[in-house]
């Protein structure tokens, strides 16, 4: 029996997954990680399958030749910081927005090579790999969605994201920034939405456009590497938050840092 886990080549993503990984393994099912070549090495330390499947420009180490737009993407990031939190957030709400649907038809088309050849009994995807949970739902594979981070990242429906859930009472911004940024928050929330679901139905007229993208976990299961205790406000039909997963603090040699 395979399992199929989805992740973004990046090692803070990967570990919750792998912990799922581990445990299929130890039932003695086999384990298939589709991820970027950054992963490949720890994925394969781990004693799973690798297979590469690119979600993003993005990496641990830089792999891709795209240093200095890494390099300007800092240097941005920390010119915003020193305007304040409100402009930090901002900055991150406008700069996730380019890389949440990179090349989906790339993507599917690579995604569906590999279901074909690996004909996973059970699918793992990461719950911010829009572009695969996409290509999945275009494919029309069931699929269950991990969100590996606190649960403000599947936001409710109606709820922007990227709206922060609360500010430190003592640096709470001014309700006029505040307001500024919702209005951001929600112009990106809805226009990715828009984009996700054209995007969906060109890959397959057929499939069921979602209500707002970012809310939108698997019909199935989507299980939140969170304490419910820590985060009760995560507790809705259909998440699940679940205790944050345990991993082996055991890193290879030359292995991605998260």
């Amino acid at each position: 029996m395979t399992t199929l886990l989805i992740s973004p080549d990046y090692a803070s993503h990967y570990f919750g997954l792998a912990t799922l990984g581990r445990e299929r393994r130890r039932r003695g099912g086999h384990v298939v990680v589709a991820t970027g070549p950054a992963l490949r090495e720890r994925v394969l330390a781990d004693g799973f399958e690798h297979v590469e499947l690119r979600l993003g420009e993005g990496h641990n180490d830089g792999v891709g030749g795209h240093a200095e737009e890494e390099r300007e993407h800092l240097r941005a990031f920390y010119d915003a910081t020193r305007q304040g939190m409100v402009a930090t957030v901002a900055y991150q709400v406008r700069a996730r927005s380019h890389d949440m649907l990179w090349q989906p038809e790339r993507v599917t088309r690579e995604l569906a090579a590999i279901l074909a050849r690996v004909r996973p009994r059970h699918v793992v995807v990461d719950q911010l790999a829009f572009g695969a949970t996409l290509a999945l739902r275009a494919l029309e594979q069931p699929f269950v969605s991990f969100l590996p981070s606190h649960p403000c990242q599947l936001p409710r429906l109606g709820d922007p994201d990227g709206f922060p859930v609360r500010f430190p009472r003592e640096l709470a911004p001014a309700a006029e920034e505040l307001m500024t940024l919702r209005r951001l928050c929600d112009s990106r929330t809805s226009a990715f939405t828009s984009a996700y679901n054209a995007t969906l139905v060109r890959l397959n007229p057929a499939a069921v456009p979602v209500t707002e993208a970012v809310s939108a976990g698997s019909p199935l299961l989507t299980l939140v590497a969170y304490p419910e205790e820590l985060a009760p406000e995560a507790a809705r039909p259909g998440p699940r938050p679940r205790s944050a997963a345990r991993r082996s603090a055991e890193r290879p040699s030359g292995a991605p840092r998260p």
